[in-house]
């Protein structure tokens, strides 16, 4: 009877460990996880999860959204947006927009890459830093607002298996 009472007394403390685990850990996003920058956290940095919706857990990415852990980002930028890439490690998303009157800045020392569909319809400026598509299914210009920057040593190169243009 000990027992029983004894094992009985010990679910609400399992319990209370189980949740704490789960509120600590999070269980990671799927495969690919589409995220659109809202700038809600308050800063043009990349790397604040707070400003990406969903927001970022910043426990298990602490560099917003990059490919890793098991999850594969589509990343997207909206119009009239100016976003500062500062992620200061070689980084992947899977797919990449940057809408029309958007600014993607690749700030020195910064590297990112994607690796499937790039769609650029905004500036992307490499001051220092380096924006790859390589390897990439398609790099696809929109509009006529698409435009590409690269200074002060920084490097944008566009490698895919077909290339479009509209506007």
């Amino acid at each position: 009877m000990n027992q029983k009472k004894s094992f009985r007394s010990s679910i609400p403390s399992m319990l209370v460990i189980s949740l704490a685990v789960v509120a600590v850990y999070p269980r990671p996003a799927h495969a690919d996880d589409d995220v659109v920058w809202d700038r809600v956290g308050g800063t043009n940095n990349w790397s604040n999860g707070s400003n990406w919706n969903p927001d970022i857990d910043g426990l298990l990415f602490p560099n917003g959204p990059i490919n890793g852990n098991g999850v594969h980002y589509n990343v997207t930028i909206p119009s009239n947006f100016t976003v500062n890439f500062d992620v200061a490690s070689f980084s992947t998303v899977t797919t990449f927009q940057l809408n029309s009157n958007a600014t993607l800045n690749v700030l020195p020392g910064t590297d990112l890459s994607v690796t499937n569909t790039a769609v650029i319809s905004g500036l992307i400026s490499a001051n220092g830093g380096n924006f790859f598509a390589l390897n990439s299914g398609t790099v696809s210009f929109g509009g006529n607002s698409a435009r590409l920057s690269a200074i002060n040593v920084g490097t944008i190169q566009l490698s895919a298996t077909a290339y479009s243009s509209t506007g």
